[in-house]
């Protein structure tokens, strides 16, 4: 009898415990942890990006906490083409956390989740904290300031901000590595009086910088002769149109105005004495002439 409850005391103690202790073990070569408060929601947006460490066997379980009030957006795991697929999980709550299960089969996860801030007024104030029940290598995090935010205070503080090709300024720390049972806290503050989301107003930003590299980019300055000279020649080529439009205008007229002095000069000597001539003898008659001198036969005058 008692050999048997020996046995059974060693299973517990021998299998038991080992299944704790591998759960326990798992750690994690890096975690990045992304905090973007007022990006697309009125809340904080946290996504975890966990790799683990080379010596932890696959399909590794995890046990993953999150604040118990914060809603899940996503849980993934890398496939391996290195794409995140979405997976099941069961969540459970303990204490102040919920504790996410899943297992994973690839060495990358990612998870997401909205947790609520504090906002009195214009002030926003938010505490972020990893609850350290892992062993991480490498651990950093990366705080996205929120659009028409000012005063924001960090602590501990994050260095200078850099602004990214999405257009917002980013804060980066890389925090080294947390042994297991280490926690992290950073306590956000900032003052926004407008409800505008940073998703929504993110500026398009070129790839790389638009310089007389770009593929396709064209020089004003090395146009711009040709440009004038194509101008300059329009100039010219209308006023020679307007040259000759205008001379032939002017020749037009001055054909005209002949005919018309013409004419007149004609008809102006018709009516003149010297231009009558006698309808019976055809002398022509002299100014005044009443008779043909020669043949004494009334002159005809018209009018």
């Amino acid at each position: 009898m008692r050999k048997w409850l020996l046995v059974i005391l060693l299973l517990v103690v021998l299998f038991v415990p080992m299944g704790a202790r591998a759960e326990s073990n798992v750690n994690f070569s890096t975690v990045a942890v992304d905090i973007w408060p007022d990006y697309d929601r009125a809340s904080v947006l946290v996504i975890y990006h966990y790799s683990l460490a080379a010596e932890v066997t696959l399909p590794a379980k995890l046990e993953l906490q999150i604040p118990a009030q914060a809603s899940v957006n996503a849980v993934a795991v890398a496939d391996t083409g290195g794409s995140l697929i979405t997976t099941s999980y069961e969540s459970k709550i303990s204490g102040e956390w919920a504790v996410l299960t899943l297992e994973a089969n690839n060495r990358n996860i990612q998870v997401e989740y909205y947790d609520t801030y504090q906002k009195q007024g214009e002030t926003v104030s938010y505490d972020f904290v990893w609850p350290g029940n892992h062993a991480v290598d490498a651990f950093s995090v990366s705080f996205q300031k929120p659009i028409d935010s000012t005063g924001l205070k960090l602590s501990p503080d994050l260095g200078a901000g850099v602004v990214a090709g999405d257009g917002l300024t980013y804060y980066n720390s890389a925090r080294g590595a947390l042994p297991v049972g280490q926690k992290y806290s950073l306590s956000i503050e900032y003052q926004k009086s407008s409800d505008t989301l940073s998703k929504t107003v993110q500026a398009i930003q070129p790839s790389a910088p638009l310089d007389a590299n770009v593929q396709g980019r064209v020089s004003l300055s090395e146009y711009l002769p040709w440009i004038l000279g194509g101008l300059g020649g329009l100039l010219v080529l209308g006023g020679l149109v307007f040259l000759i439009f205008n001379w032939r205008n002017n020749v037009k007229n001055s054909r005209g105005d002949s005919r018309k002095r013409h004419v007149g000069n004609v008809s102006k000597k018709s009516d003149l004495p010297g231009n009558i001539y006698c309808p019976q003898c055809g002398k022509r008659a002299q100014p005044g002439d009443v008779f043909c001198r020669t043949c004494g036969t009334r002159m005809r005058r018209d009018g």
